[in-house]
């Protein structure tokens, strides 16, 4: 267990009116030498949104020695109201930033809205079951992978190399205690359209919420019992050494 007492814990308080409650920002930060953002929240009802770096925080358990920053990210679909920072979801585009591609070309596109005026017509891109729970989600985008260069030429890898710069977007969005989840149900003609893509070289690939995760509780009843997180297919399944016999 890394040295959970040596958490930095940084609160900052305002000055109430007489009819409003005092609220508090909540840094915490269990293995790094900076606190990571929190957000302003009422004394009295404080969520503490820690992620500890390094401590598990699923029963999943690994076949092999890896960090358990790739066991524990899954992809919920409960989502908590707290916005995000700027500065969050700047680190959450540097990890896409530094995912590696074919001579790096660095082929994707991430188109997001958080609270803004456009944040009903991105939801309006989801199809009606995805609306449900990831309208709800402080962060809402869609990733494009761009097919075709300037001078006509198909880019083979370009759907592989955006794949990658999504997990290293969200790896990094684990690292600071936020979730992301990816999503194929999304009308790709509307995506295209009503984001200004063009389709002759760029193709879109899924729509992503992220946010902290949330109870339960807010999803329909029907989604509660998928809300947790998934296994995975043992290695002997898909990795295999040397040619087939």
């Amino acid at each position: 267990m890394r040295r959970l007492l040596e958490e930095w814990l940084v609160v900052k308080r305002e000055r109430p009116a007489l009819d409003r409650p005092v609220s508090v920002r909540v840094y915490i930060n269990h293995a790094g030498d900076r606190p990571n953002r929190g957000a302003d929240l009422p004394i009295g009802n404080i969520e503490r949104q820690i992620h500890m770096q390094g401590q598990p925080k699923t029963d999943r358990v690994a076949e092999a020695s890896v960090e358990r920053l790739f066991i524990d990210r899954w992809s919920p679909r409960s989502f908590s109201d707290l916005d995000l920072t700027d500065e969050e979801i700047s680190t959450m585009f540097e990890g896409a930033r530094w995912s590696p591609s074919s001579f790096n070309r660095q082929p994707w596109l991430f188109v997001y809205e958080t609270d803004g005026q456009d944040r009903a017509m991105f939801n309006s891109i989801l199809f009606d079951r995805n609306q449900l729970w990831a309208s709800k989600a402080p962060l809402l985008g869609f990733i494009f992978a761009r097919t075709v260069d300037d001078d006509g030429r198909v880019l083979r890898t370009a759907e592989f190399d955006t794949g990658a710069a999504w997990m290293g977007l969200a790896l990094s969005a684990a690292t600071l205690g936020i979730y992301t989840h990816g999503m194929a149900g999304i009308d790709r003609d509307a995506a295209h359209a009503k984001l200004g893509v063009p389709t002759e070289n760029w193709k879109v690939m899924c729509g992503f919420a992220a946010g902290r995760i949330g109870p339960k509780d807010n999803l329909p009843d029907e989604m509660r019992a998928m809300e947790s997180p998934s296994d995975r297919n043992p290695q002997s399944a898909f990795v295999r050494k040397g040619a087939t016999p």
